[in-house]
């Protein structure tokens, strides 16, 4: 049952990123697909409840305080799922929520070494995916894939407009670039884990020995897989994503520096080196690109910065009843929609704490955060790391850690890096 257990969790991960799915229900607006109001089975989800049940097999110990708390939680977002404006919609929703904590709980029952290698295989798989992309400038769809057709010139398709040129930004086999680059963010974090652990099985050799050729072959691997992952992700195009992984490089340098931990430091460097190289040849391949993306020189880029900094106005301060207990679980489109508008105008709050705010309220928001200490609280000395730095980073610009299924499994990911000696006592 372990070696059942150790396939179905690296199978998961793998179908992490591909939309398969089955559409069991769909809401309509003014005649329109809702996207954010599609009921769908996603294949990762039926891996999820598997794994689920084999790990909950083998649990025998709990914490009646942690189960309490998010018990309350559960029991409130429930509540005013009932008074949403789309009840069906917010309880599909808080679905993806009791998903965020079932992976959760498989996390802390797996290997750490496996959970970090099947992100980066997973990650290398996207990264492919992603250069292919780029290269051909088509995205042709797949039914059984979950892959959507994508092509520069169809308004709507998400691209990088500098001059008179369309540039298809990659989307690998997620529903949009910007999901692509938060993935990627974490499986180069899981090459950065897998390249220092070769560094320190070296150094336990003393950088010689029987074994340095094997792990001398193993760096190589992991060296190309990085590449073609980071080279995925900037081809996404994703501002959020490079600053993500721009932050976490120098926070891991930092670090290392003043913890004197040198070994790492310099995998810190080396990885630093390899990621400016990518981008001078990202800009080489497509000069002026990167830079109209990052000035927001373009239409599109104008219109992009707007529909973030409108996040606000996506909120009812005027209503305590709306601010105390939110909008409902994936009403934030809906309930901001005017008279006459096309669902796909208007978007989610690019922003998860704003976000979750509007969606849940003040009291809901405080029933989160209380779960975060009973769950993750540590010594002050602990409570940031580069996980944490990647999650309110991401979380800060975009939506799909709270909106989407495979966004959701990403934070999970990210919280079970965050404190991997999590007591296990759930």
């Amino acid at each position: 049952m372990e070696k059942v257990n150790k396939i179905l969790f690296s199978l998961f991960v793998l179908l992490l990123p591909w939309q398969t799915r089955w559409i069991v229900g769909e809401n309509l607006i003014n005649g329109q697909l809702w996207e954010y109001g599609r009921f769908s089975l996603y294949a990762s989800m039926i891996v999820l409840i598997i794994l689920f049940f084999l790990a909950f097999t083998k649990h025998q110990r709990h914490d009646n305080r942690k189960i309490f708390w998010l018990a309350l939680t559960l029991v409130y977002l429930c509540l005013i799922s009932i008074f949403s404006a789309l009840p069906a919609v917010s309880f599909y929703l808080l679905s993806y929520l009791v998903g965020f904590c079932c992976l959760l709980f498989v996390l802390y029952k797996q290997e750490q070494k496996l959970v970090y290698i099947s992100l980066f295989v997973s990650g290398f798989i996207q990264g492919l995916l992603a250069i292919w992309q780029t290269i051909v400038q088509k995205i042709p769809a797949q039914k059984f894939l979950g892959l959507a057709e994508h092509l520069p010139e169809t308004l709507g398709v998400s691209v990088v407009q500098y001059d008179l040129n369309r540039i298809l930004r990659a989307y690998g086999a997620f529903t949009h670039p910007n999901v692509l680059g938060g993935f990627l963010v974490l499986a180069s974090l899981a090459g950065f884990w897998c390249w220092l652990h070769i560094y320190t099985q070296a150094k336990a050799e003393n950088w010689h020995g029987p074994k340095i050729k094997f792990l001398a072959l193993k760096l190589i691997l992991v060296l190309i897989a990085l590449m073609i992952v980071m080279l995925g992700l900037l081809f996404s195009f994703s501002r959020g994503a490079i600053l993500a992984l721009c932050l976490a490089i120098l926070f891991l340098f930092i670090k290392a520096l003043m913890q004197r931990q040198y070994l790492k430091l310099q995998v810190v460097i080396k990885m630093l080196l390899v990621f400016l190289t990518l981008i001078f040849l990202v800009e080489m391949i497509f000069p002026g690109v990167w830079r109209a993306r990052l000035t927001g020189s373009g239409d599109l880029e104008q219109q992009s910065i707007t529909q973030r900094l409108s996040g606000l106005k996506q909120i009812n301060w005027h209503d305590p009843k709306v601010v105390l207990f939110g909008q409902g679980l994936g009403a934030n489109t809906y309930v901001n929609l005017q008279e006459g508008q096309m669902p796909y105008e208007v978007q989610p709050i690019h922003n998860i704490f704003l976000l979750s705010l509007a969606e849940i309220g003040v009291v809901g928001f405080i029933l989160l955060l209380n779960l975060w200490r009973v769950f993750f609280w540590q010594a002050w000395k602990k409570i940031f790391n580069v996980w944490l730095l990647v999650f309110v980073v991401l979380g800060f610009f975009d939506h799909y850690l709270w909106t989407a299924w495979s966004g959701v499994l990403m934070l999970s990911l990210i919280f079970y890096f965050y404190k991997p000696n999590l007591n296990k006592k759930i």
